[in-house]
Parts: structure tokens; sequence; C-alpha cells
């Protein structure tokens, strides 16, 4: 028989205290599901602790599962899909989880199918901006002198600036993302929040031709040293998302990140060797 007043209390979001995050969340314990997390709540209900379990996959609400700390399985559950919450569905979820994403079932209906994205969808932002910084580094270079250290300082100077300006639509997401694999940030947190508009001053200069000397060392300096934050927790295994078109694009930190970044640094020696 269902209790209805229990039934109604994960939709009562004033009542809840966190405690604890599960950030990545772990299915069973075991399974790492990415870019999903848990946060989980509890309340008193009838003497009886309560605890609710809030789902967030890339930041947005999936699900909700509640019932009394005490039992061994949750009592009620609501899944939401299109912005819309389902009605408070009895028992837990039936939650599938494989190597390529998860479903969230009900009465064998499926409320949501959400896949891992494949390799080009994940970095098409990326290369979409460095098509972009190329193609438009080179009509700025046609109607200069057409020459490759003109071709290579225009591009450099273009990515750079919409680098910078992607990260200042929202500093505060994007410092914590860089402070978790950055060295610099996670020791001074003003650097992680002054830097988008660093980035942004150095490429508009390489794009102006001013202070060249300057600017070229500072990209080898900063971007040395995020690479070798990103190798460090490549090596550690852990599963960040990277900062590098700021806060609002989701792009994990991988290898290519790193080929982007040398990339950068030896565009900026070439460019000093040739000056």
């Amino acid at each position: 028989m269902q209790d209805h007043s229990l039934s109604s209390l994960g939709t009562q979001d004033n009542i809840w205290k966190l405690y604890r995050t599960d950030d990545p969340y772990l299915h069973e314990k075991t399974i790492e599901i990415p870019y999903m997390k848990r946060l989980c709540f509890e309340t008193i209900h009838r003497r009886r602790i309560v605890t609710l379990g809030v789902y967030e996959y890339k930041d947005v609400e999936v699900l909700k599962a509640w019932g009394y700390k005490d039992s061994e399985h949750c009592s009620y559950h609501a899944i939401k899909t299109n912005n819309t919450w389902s009605e408070v569905i009895e028992g837990c979820p039936d939650f599938k989880v494989s190597d390529k994403g998860f479903d969230l079932t009900s009465n064998g209906i499926c409320h949501m199918t959400d896949k891992e994205p494949q390799t080009f969808d994940l970095y098409a932002p990326l290369l979409g901006t460095a098509l972009f910084s190329f193609i438009l580094g080179g009509l700025i270079t046609y109607f200069q002198m057409i020459n490759l250290e003109m071709f290579l300082m225009n591009s450099m100077g273009v990515f750079i600036t919409i680098l910078g300006l992607l990260k200042i639509k929202d500093i505060p997401k994007f410092a914590i993302m860089f402070k978790q694999y950055d060295p610099l940030a996670k020791q001074v947190s003003l650097y992680a929040n002054i830097y988008p508009y660093l980035e942004t001053t150095i490429g508009v200069f390489i794009l102006l031709g001013l202070f060249l000397v300057t600017t070229q060392v500072a990209v080898i300096i900063m971007y040395t040293c995020t690479t070798i934050g990103i190798i460090y927790s490549l090596n550690s295994g852990k599963k960040l998302e990277c900062g590098c078109l700021g806060g609002n694009i989701k792009l994990p930190l991988s290898k290519v990140t790193i080929f982007e970044n040398l990339v950068m640094i030896s565009m900026a020696l070439f460019t000093l060797i040739t000056l």
C-alpha cells in the first residue's frame, strides 16, 4: 500500500538538507557514469529519516528517488524528460547502465535515453573554432602580406582571442574547471579569474602586432603550465572537463587538449625565431 504522505516529499524542495554530493556518480558503487552526479538530501518524516537522491546529467536534473533511510530500496521516484517531471512512480527506477550511456525506464516505457556522444561531436566546437581561426587568419594575411609568418601569427591571434572571449562569458564556471588541472590556478585563485581577460588581451595584441616578444613568451609560459597540469591529471586517471572553450561548452580533458596547447606553443616559438 502506498504511503501518499511519503510519495509527495520528493516534490517539496524546501524541506531537504544536502549532506553529500557524489561527483562522479558510481552506479551501485562500481560503475561510473560520465557527466553524472548525485546530490544526497535528507529530512525527517514521521520520526524516521528519509533520503532523497537528485541525479544530474551534464548539470541537468534527470531523476529523483527517495525513501526511508533504513529501507533497502527507494520507495518512489520521478524522471524528468524534456524539462517535465513524470508522475511520482512507486519503487526504484529501472536504471540500466552501459559503457555508452544509460537508460531510465518505468513500467517498460523508456523515459530517457542518453548515449555518450561520438568523438567528433565532442570536439566539434573546438575543431570549428580552430578552422574558423585559420580561415580568418588567412583572410587577414591576404590583405596584408602573404607569408607563412603572418599567416600563423594572425591565425594564432584570432584563435586565442576567441578562446578568451568564450571564457569571459561565464568566468566563475570557467575558474572552477580551470583550477582542477592548471597548477598555477590551483595555487592562485586570482589567476583563474583574470585568465580569460589575459588571454583575450594577448590575442588582440598579436592581431595588432603589438608587444610581440612579450605576448609570445606569455603564450609559451601559460600554455606550457596548463599542458603540464593536463598531463598530470590524465596520468592520475581523473576525468575532468576542459575549460578551453569556457564553462558553457562541455569538452572532456584529453590528449586533444594537449595537442591544441602544443600547437599554440609551437606557433609562438616559430614566431619568436622569425621576428
